[in-house]
């Protein structure tokens, strides 16, 4: 009988103990939620309207995400392509000047040096095409009014016509320049070579 009353008493004790705790727990929370502000409800008191749209929007802070690190990881790639092409790609002046003896037949490239069959090519790289003094350019190559850069200069010399009829967007476009320097690497050394005469 002894044991049975202990144990109803210890019980009502813990029963008591419960309830008290019960009492004080929504006290914590207003304590809790006055130091920091909740971003939403407690899922419980959630209706499913609001529970949907919380998933939504964290479904869409993830995809926002992963579209940002994939804008990353392609921007990453494009400039080791960039990197990695520039370094194939380029031009070597000191191979250019040895290439460019097959030019000098029509061209000459000292500073106020005379036209040949074809224009004074010093300080090409920056200047207008058809622009240089005394030589009579095609009325293509006069109409293409970009300056020359090292890779357009690598460009037309693989195909002077083709090139100005691409640039010019003329089917009838062009050149005085019938020789055609097939070999890539050669273009882009001579292109280097010619950058070098300022």
């Amino acid at each position: 009988m002894r044991r049975t009353l202990t144990s109803l008493a210890l019980i009502s004790s813990l029963t008591l103990a419960l309830t008290a705790c019960n009492d004080e727990a929504p006290k914590v929370e207003k304590k809790e939620s006055a130091k920091t502000v909740e971003k939403t409800k407690p899922a419980q008191d959630m209706t499913p309207t609001e529970a949907l749209d919380n998933m939504k929007r964290d479904a869409q802070a993830v995809a926002n995400k992963a579209t940002s690190l994939a804008k990353s990881a392609e921007e990453a790639t494009q400039n080791a392509l960039s990197d990695l092409t520039n370094m194939i790609a380029s031009g070597d002046a000191t191979r250019g000047a040895k290439v460019f003896k097959k030019c000098k037949s029509c061209h000459t490239v000292d500073a106020g040096g005379k036209n040949k069959v074809g224009p004074n090519l010093f300080g090409i790289v920056g200047r207008v095409p058809g622009t240089y003094e005394g030589f009579k350019y095609s009325k293509s190559m006069q109409g293409y009014g970009a300056p020359w850069r090292e890779d357009t200069i690598a460009d037309y010399v693989a195909n002077p016509t083709a090139f100005l009829k691409e640039v010019t967007e003329s089917k009838s476009a062009k050149s005085k320049m019938t020789f055609k320097l097939k070999d890539k690497q050669s273009r882009l050394d001579v292109a280097a070579y010619l950058t070098t005469l300022k």
